[in-house]
């Protein structure tokens, strides 16, 4: 599924010329196509669970990782801090950050993070999809689980806790996240309260608009299937530069996530267009 072939080493290139592809999926054909669906998973999560074998197997790379493999190894930065570093263009030199594929690295407790993904898939998910992401080796193979609807797992907490407090800087519509976190889950709706504080940014101070396409006429299309390609990238770095030569003062730009930050801010620095904003 990963594009990996068995008895071969995950690092090598085993489809050359591939590009990366991610696929969204339904979780019972990803169980059927991985051949996992006649398995066991709750025996499987609790012999993990009991013998705590993660934790051990962790243990055991740790203490036998050579040394060499972490000598003169600089920490590795992440989120915001990565991205502000990445282009601040006084930085010096020297105090490059290391690459996050550096194959010296410690490795991450991978068993773990399949008997979370195990767990996932074992419980009443209800609306749930599978991101596959595969390219020219296994290595560069992703699997994630994401949960579309959380009510089915927010029940308990709505049946059992006395009080649930959920605060956030992004949960507007209320009605809409009332209906499908607390009323969905059986929650009574007269026992929803709702406080919100005033927005930092006076209305007056805010001019909401949509860009429906760039400078060169291109669709500014960010939905998952398009957010990726190459045209998007370029066309979001037309209107960027463009933004930049008529707002004073700078800009700030927000991104849905890190993973895709880090996306565009490659992109960008590899098209030139980081230097020239």
């Amino acid at each position: 599924m990963l594009g990996g072939i068995p008895g071969k080493d995950p690092a090598e290139v085993t489809n050359q010329g591939a590009k990366e592809e991610t696929s969204l999926i339904e979780v019972a054909d990803f169980l059927s196509e991985s051949q996992i669906y006649n398995l066991s998973l709750f025996r499987l999560i609790k012999y993990c669970n009991v013998s705590q074998i993660c934790h051990k197997l962790k243990g055991f790379v740790e203490k036998y990782q050579p040394s060499a493999s972490v000598t003169n190894s600089k920490p590795v930065k992440s989120g915001v801090g990565t991205f502000l570093s990445s282009i601040n263009k006084t930085e010096k030199k020297e105090e490059a950050v290391v690459p996050d594929n550096n194959e010296n690295r410690p490795p991450s407790n991978s068993l773990q993070s399949l008997v979370e993904l195990l767990s996932s898939l074992s419980m009443n998910h209800g609306e749930a999809r599978m991101v596959l992401t595969k390219g020219s080796k296994l290595t560069a193979g992703r699997i994630k689980f994401m949960l579309l609807d959380p009510a089915n797992q927010f029940q308990q907490i709505v049946r059992e806790a006395h009080s649930v407090v959920v605060a956030g800087g992004t949960m507007r519509p209320i009605a809409e996240f009332r209906d499908q976190l607390f009323v969905s889950a059986g929650a009574d709706p007269s026992r929803v309260t709702h406080f919100s504080c005033d927005h930092v940014v006076p209305g007056e101070n805010m001019l909401p608009l949509v860009m429906s396409s760039g400078p060169s006429g291109a669709r500014l299309d960010f939905s998952f299937q398009f957010r990726d390609k190459k045209e998007t990238l370029d066309e979001l770095g037309r209107v960027l530069i463009n933004i930049v030569n008529i707002v004073p003062g700078g800009i700030v730009v927000f991104f849905p996530s890190y993973d895709y930050e880090k996306l565009v801010s490659k992109h960008l620095e590899a098209s030139g267009v980081l230097a020239r904003i």
